[in-house]
């Protein structure tokens, strides 16, 4: 039985109001979603990257996932397998990693407010087996400074690609996880917070330690809005709404205010970012 958002949402509270310092979280609360072997695989669709950006978006991916593997005390790991054709399909157990630049569907949510959405799938024990990624050139342009209302690729590639491993969101202000992007590059590199979730995830030699909870991200994917950061005031407080179809079927959704690409004028950027997800039908539900 799903659990009914207004009770998740108090019990969030109840959590980040636990202790005063805020901490990482894993993106869910009765399991860790991590993968169980490493170097996690992935494909790039290089057909699929906007032109201007063909010259450093495969390489920002890669860089987001050296950053998260850095860390001493993390054996974090991935392994890029190359060019694909493939889309986005949750259970192929494929990796891939996409632009949409022509039509965005209704199914991820509103073309200009997702700005790109990471959808893991995780079984029972809580093992991720696939998570595709998906960027938003529908709603939102692009480049590689986040300057003039556009997305820095790197930044929201390092933030997808926590949720890829695993992380959902802080209230840490600073972090890579923290759901709100107020623009430039400051998310591209990690924080202590990103580190010591990466490293409790995927620690040297062994035995992963679990989240505290206390962060601001999770929800149970009934398709209700993980609350913002607490006292966070960077952005529209808006997100990905929906019922039972839209919970089940969503990823980490990272939302803001834009300007759809060549526009002129943009906009002051500020994300807020949603969590929701698809886990694999036959999993424990309380």
């Amino acid at each position: 039985m799903r659990r009914p958002a207004v009770l998740l949402a108090a019990a969030l509270a109840l959590l980040a109001g636990a202790r005063e310092a805020a901490a990482w979280a894993p993106l869910d609360l009765e399991v860790v979603p991590r993968w169980g072997a490493l170097p996690v695989r992935y494909h790039v669709h290089r057909k699929s990257i906007p032109g201007p950006l063909s010259g450093f978006a495969a390489a920002a991916i890669e860089a987001g996932f050296t950053a998260w593997s850095s860390p001493a005390c993390t054996a974090w790991e991935t392994e890029l397998l190359g060019d694909t054709d493939d889309g986005h399909d949750a259970d192929d157990g494929k990796n891939v990693f996409l632009w949409i630049s022509d039509a965005w569907p209704a199914a991820l949510g509103a073309a200009d407010s997702i700005i790109a959405i990471t959808m893991p799938v995780w079984d029972r024990d809580g093992v991720i087996d696939d998570a595709d990624m998906v960027f938003n050139n529908v709603g939102f342009c692009w480049n590689d400074t986040g300057e003039g209302g556009c997305i820095d690729v790197l930044s929201i590639a390092t933030h997808e690609q926590g949720h890829f491993l695993g992380l959902g969101h802080t209230n840490v202000r600073g972090a890579t996880m923290l759901g709100f992007y107020p623009g430039g590059t400051s998310a591209r590199t990690l924080e202590d917070d990103d580190i010591e979730g990466v490293c409790a995830l995927y620690p040297i030699g062994g035995t992963a330690v679990a989240g505290s909870g206390a962060g601001a991200g999770p929800t149970d994917g009934v398709g209700g809005a993980a609350g913002a950061a607490p006292g966070a005031e960077d952005g529209p407080k808006g997100g990905v709404g929906g019922g039972e179809d839209a919970g089940s079927d969503a990823g980490c959704a990272c939302s803001g205010g834009g300007v759809a690409p060549g526009s002129r004028g943009a906009l002051p950027l500020a994300a807020l970012g949603v969590l929701l997800w698809r886990r694999r039908r036959g999993s424990t539900r309380s």
